[in-house]
């Protein structure tokens, strides 16, 4: 059933019987959908049926756009046309076991306001958390500024790569497959990544010093002109699906939705200043 159809058996509906319907973000009826037609059995059922058959089309649709997924680095495959792939860096190709996630709690003592253009400042600038403290114009006490230091500072030493990271990387520089990361970062973050990883990629594109958030297009054009590989030869692999699946996508690169557990989906997943 298609939604003009689900709408024609509403209008059908007479007058009288009212519909109080909530619809999902994905076009789909909502849960929480509420049938005054008490006084007509025959309308409510009719109606329950065509919201039953237009929820099933509409899931059918979307498992035909649902992105292709690898639950880790080593279980991705490449096909021919690849010649280049670009790696979102934390939650991809490292992470960071004990978040104490600093930069947030320092926009925190703005009272939380504003949270978005914050993020936005010191993850396209290259900024260190006191710099941040400064664009934003906060004013924190220093042994509050020196407590958020020290937790950085513990973030940083902890960042670990993903078992398999290095091996893949390897494996496909032997390949002949060009390497670079696109990532929406604050700057402290780069230099500790950059240690772990085994060899120069030909290619970082940081938010920070870039300009651009993902799922920016121009983040990603700006990698492929870096690289010298065409859009619809480079893959992209990431672990959020707004920022490197959509983003990737709608710019015209191949993209790998990487899902490294089974939860939600992690587009939709606490935004912090390394992603």
């Amino acid at each position: 059933m298609t939604a003009a159809e689900l709408i024609g058996v509403l209008q059908a509906i007479p007058q009288e019987a009212r519909l109080t319907l909530h619809f999902s973000e994905r076009g789909l009826p909502g849960t929480r959908e509420t049938l005054h037609l008490l006084e007509s059995p025959r309308n409510a059922t009719r109606l329950r049926n065509a919201i039953a058959e237009f929820r099933e089309a509409k899931a059918i649709e979307a498992s035909k756009k649902l992105p292709p997924v690898a639950p880790s680095l080593a279980d991705v495959t490449l096909d021919p046309e690849v010649q280049a792939v670009i790696f979102d860096a934390f939650g991809t190709l490292c992470h960071i076991p004990n978040p104490t996630r600093p930069f947030l709690r320092l926009f925190n003592l703005g009272g939380g306001r504003n949270f978005w253009p914050a993020l936005k400042v010191v993850m396209t600038k290259p900024l260190d958390l006191r710099g941040g403290a400064e664009a934003l114009k906060l004013t924190p006490q220093s042994e509050v500024m020196t407590a958020l230091e020290v937790d950085l500072a513990a973030e940083l030493a902890s960042i670990e790569l993903y078992p398999e990271t290095i091996d893949v990387l390897t494996s496909l520089r032997a390949r002949g497959i060009k390497l670079a990361i696109a990532s929406n970062l604050a700057m402290p973050y780069a230099a500790p990544l950059l240690a772990l990883l085994p060899f120069e990629l030909e290619a970082y594109a940081w938010s920070f010093e870039v300009g651009h958030l993902k799922p920016d297009r121009r983040i990603f054009e700006w990698t492929c002109k870096r690289l010298g590989v065409l859009p619809e030869n480079t893959l992209v692999i990431g672990d959020s699906l707004s920022s490197d699946y959509d983003g990737a996508t709608h710019a015209g690169l191949r993209a790998i939705y990487l899902r490294r557990d089974a939860g939600p989906a992690s587009g939709d997943r606490q935004q912090g200043v390394h992603d």
